[in-house]
C-alpha cells in the first residue's frame, strides 16, 4: 500500500512538472499571440495606410488620364491647323509660281519684240538707205502737187458738208458708247486695262447687235492676258442714259476678228447691213468713215477704197496715205467703221496691211456677207468661274490662230 502511495505521488510530481512545463508554454504562446496581435496590428494599419496611397494614386492617374485626353485633343487640334496652313502655303506657292510664270512670259514676250522691233528698225534703215534717192525725187513732186492736194482737201469738206445732214442723224441715232474694264492679277502689281469706244448699232436675224473690233475692244490688239482676270466689265451705254451690261458678246464664224455684242432694245432704228454682193453693185461711192475710238469724228472715204472679191475675210480695202500733214486724220484704223450716204452700215476695220516701201498701208474691212450673218458664231462668256474669268481668256486664246488666218487674208 505505501508503494502504491509513492507511485502516485511519484505520479503526481511527474503530473505537475507537465502541468508547470505545459503552463510555461502557455505563457509562451500566450506571449507569442500578444506579439503577433500587435504585428497585426501594425500590419493593419500599414495596410491602411497603403490603401489611401493606393486610393490617392488611383485618383492621380484619373486626373493624369483625363488631362491626357486634353493634351491628345489639343495635339490634333494643333496638327489639323499645321495641316491647313501647310495647305495654304502650298497653293500661295502654287499662285507664286504661276506669277513666276507669267513674268518669264512676259519677259520672253519682250526679249522677242525688242528683238522683232530691232530687226524692224534695222530692215528700216536699209530701206532708208536704199530709197533715199526716191523719197528726194517724191519730196520733189509733192511739192508740185500741194496746191492741188490743197484744193482736193477743200473739196472733201464741201462735199462732206452737203451730204452729211443724211448719215450723221443715222449716226447720231444709232452709236452706242462701249466700255471694256479689265483685271488682271499680277505677282507685285495688278494691270488693269480701260478702253472705250463709239460703235453703232445694227439688226441681224431680228436681234439687235453692237458692231466693233473684239481686238480692239478686249486690248488683245497689244496683250495677250493670262487665266488670272479677276475683274472684267463690258457695258454699252446711248447719251444720257446709265451703262448696262452687254447681253452677250461674239465673234462671227465670217471674220473672228469682228465683235458682236449683243445689247438691249435702245427705242432707235439700227442700221441694216449692207451685203458683199450689194454693195458690189453699189459701188464705194459716197461712203464715209467714222472714227470709232472719237464721237462723231467722221469723213469721206472718196476713191481709196478697192473691192477684193478674192477674199472671204475683207472683201474692202482701204489705201491709207501715212505721209503729209494730213494724213493721220484721214487714215482708217482697226475699230472705225463706214456708213454710207444712204444709212446703211457698210462694214468694220478689223486690221492693217504691212507697210509697203513708200510707209503707206490698208485697213481691213469686214463686209457681211449673204446669209445668216450669226449662224457659227463663237460666244465670249463674261461670267467668273470662282476666282477667274478663265471661260473669257479662254475662248480669247482659242481665238488666235483664227486671227492670224485672218490677218494672212486666207479664207477660212
Amino acid at each position: 500500500q505505501r508503494r502504491r502511495y509513492e507511485e502516485l505521488a511519484t505520479d503526481m510530481g511527474t503530473v505537475k512538472n507537465e502541468a508547470a512545463r505545459v503552463a510555461d508554454q502557455l505563457a509562451s504562446v500566450s506571449g507569442e499571440l500578444s506579439d503577433q496581435r500587435e504585428k497585426l496590428a501594425v500590419s493593419s494599419a500599414r495596410l491602411e495606410y497603403t490603401r489611401g496611397q493606393l486610393e490617392s494614386v488611383i485618383n492621380e492617374n484619373e486626373a493624369n488620364r483625363i488631362l491626357l485626353a486634353e493634351v491628345r485633343s489639343q495635339l490634333a487640334a494643333e496638327k489639323r491647323r499645321a495641316q491647313e496652313e501647310a495647305e495654304k502655303a502650298m497653293l500661295r506657292e502654287a499662285e507664286l509660281q504661276r506669277n513666276i510664270a507669267v513674268i518669264e512670259r512676259d519677259y520672253t514676250q519682250t526679249v522677242a519684240e525688242l528683238s522683232k522691233m530691232k530687226s524692224e528698225r534695222d530692215s528700216a534703215q536699209r530701206q532708208r538707205d536704199n530709197y533715199k534717192d526716191a523719197m528726194d525725187t517724191a519730196v520733189n513732186a509733192v511739192r508740185e502737187t500741194a496746191n492741188q492736194n490743197k484744193a482736193l482737201t477743200e473739196q472733201i469738206k464741201e462735199a462732206e458738208a452737203k451730204n452729211l445732214n443724211v448719215v450723221q442723224p443715222r449716226y447720231k441715232e444709232t452709236v452706242n458708247t462701249v466700255s471694256f474694264a479689265l483685271r488682271e492679277k499680277r505677282l507685285l502689281v495688278d494691270y488693269h486695262e480701260n478702253r472705250e469706244f463709239y460703235w453703232p448699232e445694227i439688226m441681224l436675224d431680228g436681234r439687235r447687235f453692237i458692231i466693233g473690233d473684239i481686238r480692239a475692244l478686249t486690248g488683245y490688239d497689244v496683250n495677250n492676258y493670262s487665266e488670272s482676270v479677276t475683274e472684267l466689265s463690258v457695258t454699252s451705254s446711248k447719251p444720257g442714259s446709265p451703262a448696262a451690261p452687254v447681253l452677250s458678246l461674239s465673234a462671227p464664224a465670217a471674220d473672228r476678228r469682228v465683235a458682236l455684242l449683243e445689247i438691249a432694245d435702245t427705242g432707235s432704228t439700227p442700221l441694216r447691213p449692207i451685203t458683199r454682193e450689194e454693195l458690189q453693185k453699189r459701188g464705194l461711192n459716197d461712203l464715209y468713215v467714222f472714227k470709232g475710238g472719237s464721237n462723231g469724228e467722221s469723213f469721206l472715204l472718196g476713191d481709196r477704197g478697192v473691192l477684193d472679191l478674192s477674199s472671204r475675210s475683207a472683201i474692202l480695202k482701204v489705201r491709207n496715205r501715212r505721209r503729209g500733214k494730213d494724213a493721220a486724220a484721214y487714215a482708217v484704223e482697226p475699230g472705225d467703221f463706214i456708213i454710207s450716204r444712204e444709212g446703211f452700215f457698210i462694214g468694220i476695220a478689223v486690221g492693217l496691211t504691212a507697210r509697203d516701201a513708200s510707209g503707206d498701208d490698208e485697213a481691213l474691212i469686214f463686209v457681211f456677207p449673204s446669209g445668216n450673218a450669226i449662224d457659227g458664231a463663237m460666244p465670249i462668256p463674261l461670267v467668273k468661274t470662282g476666282e477667274f474669268f478663265s471661260r473669257f481668256t479662254s475662248a480669247m486664246s482659242a481665238m488666235q490662230n483664227n486671227w492670224k488666218v485672218f490677218d494672212a487674208g486666207v479664207a477660212q
